[in-house]
């Protein structure tokens, strides 16, 4: 195995290692933190609250990784089918699990109608206002939507200045919004992807800059980024906090090993294979065994989270038994 191979593969592992840190995150947020502030109970760890930029970390990532989807010479059609089956068949079980749970057991100020799950099955329930089944799914219709813009703008532009341009263009429109007194509703935000195309932008910048496409033109990387870092202390509420989760995954995409061999690794590797179906599932059904197991808060916590990941195994294993099948 040559020496780029083997730097290839840690990069990559360095990835499901920063997608494990950043399942971890979110769920150490919602059970050590937020379950804590909605029940108004005095539980929660403040420390925890650092947890939701997980998310950040997550968009980073889905931005670096995108252009190896975009430019392996597939057709959009394709694009768009590997993607529908890697977003969709994974939620829809996920979704069904969370909804009969919730029903079922009851989760005061978190259940919905069957009306609202089905409506939530298409993805896009943030773009007309119907209430998510479970509050984690925000990001999905942000993933959706940077998923559509990049199919119609972005497929196989693995040129620096048509990637530029396009990005320049949006990042001009973003910056018009901040500075002019236009009342953008909260739909309409979404489907801009305001305050969070950015992340996304950054990891595209991290994939030129790492795998050099085309790069006769570093400048135009270096405007973009600069323009993405001045757009997160304008909009953001705690920018310092969105860059160092930048910085984090910079340090990840250029070194071998962030992270030393030994437990904590494969625990994260290991989150990091199952951080889709675990992010999916762990909140709402995580807050049903806090409120039901009879031990005390921080054990409940401790059931919760082997539930969520045992739960997230499962879906896994399922769903490509269903990928196999379909195939």
């Amino acid at each position: 195995m040559n020496e780029q191979l083997i730097n290839t593969k840690k990069r990559y592992e360095n990835l499901d290692l920063l997608r494990g840190l950043a399942a971890l995150s979110v769920l150490l947020y919602h059970y050590l933190y937020h379950y804590s502030n909605i029940y108004d109970l005095n539980y929660g760890i403040k420390v925890f609250a650092l947890g939701k930029f997980g998310v950040v970390l997550f968009f980073v990532l889905s931005g670096f990784v995108i252009f190896t989807s975009l430019n392996n010479g597939q057709s959009r059609f394709s694009f768009v089918k590997k993607r529908f089956l890697r977003l969709f068949p994974t939620y829809w079980i996920c979704i069904s699990l969370t909804f009969i749970i919730t029903t079922f057991y009851g989760l005061p100020g978190r259940e919905v109608d069957f009306q609202t799950y089905i409506v939530n099955l298409t993805m896009l329930q943030n773009l007309i206002g119907v209430r998510n089944v479970d509050g984690v799914y925000w990001t999905l219709t942000y993933e959706l939507l940077f998923y559509m813009f990049s199919c119609v703008f972005l497929f196989r532009k693995n040129n620096v200045r048509k990637f530029f341009a396009i990005n320049i263009a949006y990042m001009l429109f973003q910056f018009l919004l901040i500075f002019s007194e236009v009342d953008v509703n909260i739909r309409m935000k979404t489907m801009i992807l305001y305050e969070y195309y950015v992340f996304f932008l950054v990891g595209m910048i991290f994939y030129f800059d790492e795998t050099n496409v085309r790069l006769y033109s570093s400048w135009h990387l270096q405007i973009l980024l600069l323009l993405s870092l001045i757009y997160i202390v304008l909009v953001r509420a705690y920018p310092f906090i969105d860059i160092l989760c930048i910085a984090f995954v910079y340090l990840g995409i250029k070194k071998q090993n962030i992270i030393p061999n030994g437990l904590i690794k494969r625990i994260l590797l290991s989150l990091g294979w199952v951080s889709y179906p675990l992010y999916l599932l762990h909140q709402n059904i995580g807050f049903v065994v806090i409120r039901n197991a009879s031990f005390s808060f921080y054990v409940n916590c401790i059931l919760a989270m082997l539930l969520s990941i045992a739960l997230s195994l499962v879906v896994l294993k399922l769903e490509t038994k269903l990928r196999v099948i379909n195939k």
